[in-house]
Protein backbone atom coordinates (compact mmCIF):
# COMPACT_ATOMS: atom_id res chain seq x y z
CA UNK A 1 0.00 0.00 0.00
CA UNK A 2 1.09 3.73 -0.31
CA UNK A 3 3.60 4.93 2.40
CA UNK A 4 1.15 8.26 2.84
CA UNK A 5 -1.46 5.81 4.04
CA UNK A 6 -2.55 5.55 7.96
CA UNK A 7 -2.98 2.48 8.96
CA UNK A 8 -5.95 0.57 8.73
CA UNK A 9 -7.94 -2.66 9.98
CA UNK A 10 -10.38 -2.98 7.59
CA UNK A 11 -10.41 -2.98 3.84
CA UNK A 12 -11.58 0.54 3.50
CA UNK A 13 -11.56 3.43 5.71
CA UNK A 14 -12.23 7.15 4.68
CA UNK A 15 -9.45 9.68 6.10
CA UNK A 16 -10.28 13.24 6.37
CA UNK A 17 -7.69 15.47 5.64
CA UNK A 18 -6.29 18.59 7.42
CA UNK A 19 -5.86 21.71 5.24
CA UNK A 20 -2.68 21.43 5.94
CA UNK A 21 -1.85 18.10 4.90
CA UNK A 22 -0.18 18.17 1.36
CA UNK A 23 -2.37 15.85 -0.56
CA UNK A 24 -5.43 18.20 0.67
CA UNK A 25 -3.27 20.75 -0.53
CA UNK A 26 -2.33 18.93 -3.62
CA UNK A 27 -6.50 17.77 -4.57
CA UNK A 28 -7.96 21.30 -3.52
CA UNK A 29 -5.37 23.47 -6.07
CA UNK A 30 -6.35 21.24 -8.72
CA UNK A 31 -9.72 21.54 -7.99
CA UNK A 32 -9.57 25.31 -7.84
CA UNK A 33 -8.35 25.22 -11.05
CA UNK A 34 -11.53 25.72 -12.54
CA UNK A 35 -14.00 25.82 -9.61
CA UNK A 36 -11.97 28.68 -7.30
CA UNK A 37 -14.86 30.81 -6.22
CA UNK A 38 -17.60 28.83 -6.92
CA UNK A 39 -18.00 27.43 -3.79
CA UNK A 40 -18.32 28.28 -0.19
CA UNK A 41 -17.36 25.09 2.05
CA UNK A 42 -15.08 21.90 1.22
CA UNK A 43 -13.66 18.91 2.60
CA UNK A 44 -11.28 16.40 1.50
CA UNK A 45 -10.80 12.57 2.15
CA UNK A 46 -8.46 10.38 0.82
CA UNK A 47 -9.77 6.75 0.17
CA UNK A 48 -7.69 3.32 1.12
CA UNK A 49 -9.18 0.43 -0.12
CA UNK A 50 -6.69 -2.36 -0.28
CA UNK A 51 -8.72 -4.51 -2.30
CA UNK A 52 -9.56 -2.14 -4.96
CA UNK A 53 -5.81 -0.34 -4.81
CA UNK A 54 -4.04 -3.89 -5.48
CA UNK A 55 -6.36 -4.53 -8.47
CA UNK A 56 -5.74 -0.77 -10.14
CA UNK A 57 -1.93 -1.45 -8.77
CA UNK A 58 -1.97 -4.84 -11.12
CA UNK A 59 -3.09 -3.71 -13.61
CA UNK A 60 -0.96 -0.66 -13.72
CA UNK A 61 1.88 -2.67 -14.02
CA UNK A 62 0.61 -3.89 -17.23
CA UNK A 63 0.12 0.02 -18.47
CA UNK A 64 3.58 1.10 -17.08
CA UNK A 65 5.64 1.39 -20.45
CA UNK A 66 2.65 3.77 -21.53
CA UNK A 67 3.30 6.26 -18.58
CA UNK A 68 0.17 7.92 -18.94
CA UNK A 69 -1.67 7.85 -15.58
CA UNK A 70 -3.29 11.10 -15.21
CA UNK A 71 -5.32 12.55 -12.05
CA UNK A 72 -9.06 12.97 -13.40
CA UNK A 73 -12.86 13.94 -11.93
CA UNK A 74 -15.25 12.52 -11.65
CA UNK A 75 -18.93 13.81 -10.55
CA UNK A 76 -21.59 11.60 -9.33
CA UNK A 77 -24.57 11.86 -6.57
CA UNK A 78 -23.94 12.16 -3.07
CA UNK A 79 -25.24 8.46 -2.21
CA UNK A 80 -23.96 7.31 -5.10
CA UNK A 81 -20.14 8.34 -3.56
CA UNK A 82 -19.98 5.48 -0.63
CA UNK A 83 -20.92 2.96 -3.20
CA UNK A 84 -17.82 3.92 -5.49
CA UNK A 85 -16.14 3.69 -2.58
CA UNK A 86 -16.88 -0.01 -1.42
CA UNK A 87 -17.57 -1.42 -5.58
CA UNK A 88 -15.02 0.79 -7.75
CA UNK A 89 -16.38 2.54 -10.61
CA UNK A 90 -18.19 -0.46 -11.53
CA UNK A 91 -19.88 -0.39 -15.18
CA UNK A 92 -22.99 -2.73 -13.85
CA UNK A 93 -24.10 0.20 -11.70
CA UNK A 94 -25.40 2.22 -14.97
CA UNK A 95 -28.97 2.86 -14.62
CA UNK A 96 -29.15 2.47 -10.47
CA UNK A 97 -30.97 5.38 -8.83
CA UNK A 98 -30.18 7.03 -12.06
CA UNK A 99 -31.98 10.70 -12.10
CA UNK A 100 -33.74 12.50 -15.02
CA UNK A 101 -33.14 16.30 -15.78
CA UNK A 102 -34.46 16.12 -19.54
CA UNK A 103 -31.66 13.41 -20.03
CA UNK A 104 -30.96 10.25 -17.94
CA UNK A 105 -27.97 10.75 -15.98
CA UNK A 106 -26.76 7.41 -14.27
CA UNK A 107 -24.23 7.11 -11.60
CA UNK A 108 -21.13 6.15 -13.50
CA UNK A 109 -22.63 5.75 -17.49
CA UNK A 110 -24.18 9.15 -18.74
CA UNK A 111 -26.65 7.83 -20.81
CA UNK A 112 -28.07 10.37 -23.26
CA UNK A 113 -28.38 11.37 -27.00
CA UNK A 114 -26.73 14.89 -26.34
CA UNK A 115 -23.65 14.31 -24.37
CA UNK A 116 -23.70 10.82 -22.30
CA UNK A 117 -22.47 8.00 -24.59
CA UNK A 118 -21.24 10.54 -27.09
CA UNK A 119 -17.38 9.03 -26.52
CA UNK A 120 -18.26 5.82 -26.07
CA UNK A 121 -20.17 3.52 -23.27
CA UNK A 122 -17.86 3.99 -20.70
CA UNK A 123 -16.77 5.44 -17.54
CA UNK A 124 -16.29 9.18 -17.93
CA UNK A 125 -13.74 11.31 -16.48
CA UNK A 126 -12.85 14.76 -17.17
CA UNK A 127 -9.42 17.35 -16.36
CA UNK A 128 -11.78 19.63 -15.18
CA UNK A 129 -13.76 19.50 -12.03
CA UNK A 130 -16.08 22.24 -13.75
CA UNK A 131 -17.29 19.88 -16.21
CA UNK A 132 -17.80 16.93 -14.00
CA UNK A 133 -19.43 19.19 -11.29
CA UNK A 134 -22.37 19.30 -13.98
CA UNK A 135 -22.59 15.41 -12.38
CA UNK A 136 -22.13 16.27 -8.86
CA UNK A 137 -25.85 17.11 -8.46
CA UNK A 138 -26.51 18.24 -5.07
CA UNK A 139 -28.31 16.61 -2.20
CA UNK A 140 -32.37 17.80 -1.47
CA UNK A 141 -31.00 17.16 2.29
CA UNK A 142 -28.08 18.22 2.83
CA UNK A 143 -27.17 20.32 -0.54
CA UNK A 144 -23.48 18.56 -0.61
CA UNK A 145 -22.16 17.67 -3.92
CA UNK A 146 -19.57 15.17 -4.48
CA UNK A 147 -16.38 14.68 -7.24
CA UNK A 148 -14.09 12.25 -6.93
CA UNK A 149 -10.50 13.21 -8.36
CA UNK A 150 -9.18 9.78 -9.61
CA UNK A 151 -5.70 8.10 -10.58
CA UNK A 152 -6.77 6.78 -14.08
CA UNK A 153 -5.22 4.61 -16.39
CA UNK A 154 -5.64 6.04 -19.59
CA UNK A 155 -3.01 4.15 -21.62
CA UNK A 156 -2.98 4.90 -25.37
CA UNK A 157 -6.58 6.79 -25.89
CA UNK A 158 -8.82 7.23 -29.41
CA UNK A 159 -11.71 9.47 -30.29
CA UNK A 160 -14.49 7.60 -29.49
CA UNK A 161 -18.36 7.41 -30.69
CA UNK A 162 -21.19 6.84 -28.97
CA UNK A 163 -21.60 3.18 -30.41
CA UNK A 164 -18.03 2.06 -28.69
CA UNK A 165 -18.80 -0.56 -25.61
CA UNK A 166 -15.02 -1.47 -25.62
CA UNK A 167 -12.06 0.99 -26.81
CA UNK A 168 -10.56 0.24 -30.22
CA UNK A 169 -8.35 -2.53 -31.24
CA UNK A 170 -4.71 -1.32 -29.61
CA UNK A 171 -6.58 1.46 -27.52
CA UNK A 172 -6.85 1.49 -23.84
CA UNK A 173 -9.68 4.41 -23.46
CA UNK A 174 -11.54 7.07 -25.54
CA UNK A 175 -11.60 10.61 -25.69
CA UNK A 176 -13.59 14.00 -27.21
CA UNK A 177 -9.61 15.17 -27.55
CA UNK A 178 -10.28 18.18 -25.29
CA UNK A 179 -10.31 16.86 -21.51
CA UNK A 180 -12.65 13.97 -21.17
CA UNK A 181 -11.36 10.48 -21.05
CA UNK A 182 -13.73 7.41 -21.35
CA UNK A 183 -12.10 3.78 -19.48
CA UNK A 184 -14.18 0.76 -20.29
CA UNK A 185 -12.46 -1.87 -17.15
CA UNK A 186 -13.07 -1.31 -13.98
CA UNK A 187 -10.10 -1.21 -12.03
CA UNK A 188 -8.58 1.21 -14.82
CA UNK A 189 -9.01 3.81 -12.40
CA UNK A 190 -8.85 4.45 -8.58
CA UNK A 191 -11.22 6.43 -6.46
CA UNK A 192 -8.12 8.28 -4.92
CA UNK A 193 -9.80 11.15 -3.08
CA UNK A 194 -13.68 12.46 -2.59
CA UNK A 195 -14.66 15.75 -2.40
CA UNK A 196 -16.97 17.44 -1.06
CA UNK A 197 -19.02 20.83 -1.51
CA UNK A 198 -21.38 23.54 -1.56
CA UNK A 199 -21.81 25.50 -4.68
CA UNK A 200 -22.78 28.76 -4.89
CA UNK A 201 -26.30 29.48 -5.30
CA UNK A 202 -28.05 29.15 -9.01
CA UNK A 203 -24.18 27.72 -10.05
CA UNK A 204 -24.76 25.02 -12.75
Amino acid sequence: MPSHWVYQSEDVIRCLLNVNDSDYIKVLTQFDQTMSGKYTWIQIERIQNQRWYTAYKALRHYFKQKDTEQLLFHGCLENSADMIIHSCFNRSFAGVNGKQRNVLLTQLIYISQLIGVLFGVGVYFSQNASYSHSYADDSPTTHKRCMFLAKVLVGKSALGNSQMRVPPSGCDSTTDNKHIFVTYHDDQAYAEYLITYMSLPNLM
